[in-house]
């Protein structure tokens, strides 16, 4: 018998975006706030994004006029887990993310377990 916890999935979209997603669920504890969040943030999933604005970067778009700290950490690049780490723990520290406006606009993009 399988342990793991069932995490939600994002629909019709290849591994390379799911692995991310699945992270993303069980940092979070499958909270689909938090990821239609991110996807409105960055809906290719890509880690090494460079946002239109020019500031933004990675999954959540940490500007780099204020999250530095975290953009430079050798980490920030190299381990997926630990970014969506300080995705969330910003989140769910009142952090103000453009994403968390119009998250209602990816919600149905996902399916999580009831």
């Amino acid at each position: 018998m399988d342990n793991e916890p069932e995490l939600c999935y994002k629909k019709d979209v290849d591994e390379d975006q799911q692995k991310y997603v699945r992270m993303a669920a069980a940092i979070s504890g499958n909270d689909l706030d938090f990821l239609a969040t991110v996807n409105q943030e960055n809906g290719l999933w890509t880690p090494d994004r460079i946002h239109n604005d020019g500031y933004g970067r990675g999954f959540c778009g940490f500007d780099t006029r204020w999250w530095n700290h975290i953009i430079n950490d050798e980490r920030f690049l190299t381990d997926p887990h630990w970014q969506l780490e300080q995705c969330y723990e910003k989140y769910v520290g009142g952090t103000r993310f453009y994403g968390f406006d119009v998250r209602h606009k990816s919600k149905p993009l996902f399916v999580c377990p009831e």
